[in-house]
């Protein structure tokens, strides 16, 4: 089973949150507001690619956008 895109986001934040303890040390570690990053992993709301993009970086994920090269 495949997931969608976003489901794949959310994973990504959940999986980023655990391997840096919490979502405070991710935050920190990143340059982001922890209570976005909760509101993430609760999915009540979505990163942009540019806050996405240092989160995949910091645990060696590719982010690969749909329709973008």
């Amino acid at each position: 089973m495949t997931q969608n895109f976003m489901e794949q986001v959310y994973t990504l934040v959940r999986v980023a949150i655990e391997r840096s303890d919490s979502a405070a040390a991710l935050g920190r570690a990143v340059g982001i507001n922890k209570s976005n990053i909760s509101n993430w992993a609760q999915e009540k709301s979505a990163p942009n690619t540019a806050q996405l993009a240092p989160i995949a970086d910091l645990i060696g994920a590719q982010l690969l956008i749909p329709g973008e090269d």
